[in-house]
């Protein structure tokens, strides 16, 4: 080992040491600077940001003497790892930034490319009182609504779920005898009404799609009108490939005959 070698290995040791007297010098040749700073802090909220007072220490680890610039350079290294943080946190949440503020910034980190390594202590963290009761309004508001998103949401799904449950008799007296385990002499009469029930939703269901309006419109119309639309449906059924749907519409020989059967 060379003796620069051995002297910066022995330097660099050194200056890892615990503060001494005052704490304004580290064992060896790293003496450390210490001011006091007011940061900016940007939160999770946009254009909103946190006051925090932060004491900031910086320790040169250059070859040459310090440059009197130490101290903002330091600032500098300190304002970006806090801002790591406080990006993470709504305006609400000073205490826990504060907390976590003298966490990130406790270690000697270095500075970008430079021979400055920085550490800080954070005194206070604050934020507008006015601004942050706006935010906890708006944090209120957007939970309330998010509740009765979920409420909708559920109530959708419970909705989708009867809905199959009265579509589906067996399932229907199925989930009622898990209910009511103690009444088995009522299950045939359940399934009766379930299956009737059943009959009654399926032939709403039925009179309200679409092909229920075309049969009734081709049963209510003139015969002139219906012979016509029923050719139109006919073809675009072709068009598309639905020769099944085509073949339920008959000929249009059919519907005359239907029509000279009805006068």
């Amino acid at each position: 080992m060379t003796v620069t070698a051995w002297w910066r290995q022995l330097r660099a040791r050194e200056g890892n040491g615990m503060p001494q007297g005052n704490g304004h010098a580290w064992q060896g040749w790293a003496p450390v600077a210490h001011a006091s700073a007011t940061l900016t802090l940007p939160s999770a909220d946009d254009h909103l940001c946190f006051t925090a007072t932060v004491t900031v220490q910086a320790r040169w680890r250059g070859t040459e003497p310090a440059p009197e610039t130490l101290i903002d350079i330091a600032r500098e290294g300190i304002t970006r790892r806090a801002e790591t943080v406080s990006r993470q946190r709504s305006l609400t949440e000073s205490q826990r930034v504060h907390a976590e503020l003298n966490t990130v910034l406790l270690d000697w980190g270095q500075v970008g490319s430079t021979p400055v390594e920085a550490r800080g202590h954070c005194t206070s963290v604050q934020a507008d009182p006015h601004l942050v009761e706006a935010v906890a309004g708006r944090e209120q508001a957007a939970a309330r609504e998010q509740a009765a998103s979920w409420r909708v949401t559920e109530r959708v799904r419970r909705t989708d779920q009867l809905c199959g449950l009265l579509l589906d008799p067996l399932r229907a007296t199925a989930t009622w005898f898990l209910d009511n385990p103690d009444k088995p002499g009522d299950l045939v009469g359940v399934a009766r009404q379930f299956q009737q029930l059943r009959g009654l939703l399926e032939a709403e269901k039925r009179e309200e799609t679409v092909g229920g309006l075309l049969d009734e419109f081709l049963v209510g119309s003139d015969p002139a009108v219906r012979v016509w639309l029923a050719g139109v449906a006919r073809k675009v059924f072709e068009q598309y490939g639905r020769q099944d749907l085509a073949a339920r519409l008959g000929t249009i020989e059919e519907l005359r005959a239907d029509d000279r059967t009805d006068s």
